[in-house]
């Protein structure tokens, strides 16, 4: 949904979303961070990616979990970052249509949506259309830390004894064959 994606550019749709000034302005620990959906028709995927320091690993979840914590909490998105996202969704839309391809995946898309095939004409009155509320609510909806599936790749003996009294659940360890250990 448009409002799952605003919630999602507020807390990791780059380097100025929160999780990117946190890990990466604030912390120096990663070059990048984002996160992104599918957009699924049925199920939707939802998940954070990076690359930390090594030896940063368990501190990097503690300050992703943080900055989502206060997101769905005491700090939730601002009117600033709302209208930051609009602002750019909107400037992207013509770049939607630069070529033949680019028209026919925008029919494509709209028809696997059951959506009519000038349905995106109407997207700048859907994005200026966003709520506020709406974005904070769909936030505390989805991201909700207790779901999460971490999937941390690294050297095991740099971040496996953190993790394992972070209480975030059970860490299993698998081998590069798909193996667990």
């Amino acid at each position: 949904s448009l409002t799952l994606s605003a919630a999602n550019d507020v807390l990791g749709g780059g380097n100025i979303a929160r999780l990117g000034q946190r890990l990466r302005s604030e912390k120096g620990w990663s070059y990048a961070i984002t996160s992104s959906t599918n957009g699924g028709l049925v199920q939707q995927y939802w998940g954070i990616e990076t690359s930390v320091q090594g030896d940063k690993t368990a501190e990097s979840v503690a300050e992703i979990l943080d900055v989502i914590a206060r997101f769905t909490g005491v700090e939730p998105a601002t009117e600033a970052e709302l209208a930051r996202f609009v602002k750019s969704e909107s400037r992207s839309l013509p770049g939607l249509f630069e070529s033949a391809d680019a028209v026919l995946a925008a029919m494509v898309q709209s028809s696997a949506h059951g959506r009519p095939y000038d349905w995106i004409e109407g997207a700048p009155a859907r994005l200026k259309a966003l709520k506020l509320e709406d974005v904070n609510r769909i936030a505390r909806q989805y991201f909700t830390p207790n779901s999460f599936t971490w999937v941390l790749v690294g050297d095991l003996s740099r971040f496996e004894q953190p993790l394992r009294h972070a209480g975030l659940g059970t860490v299993e360890v698998w081998d590069r064959q798909g193996r667990r250990l």
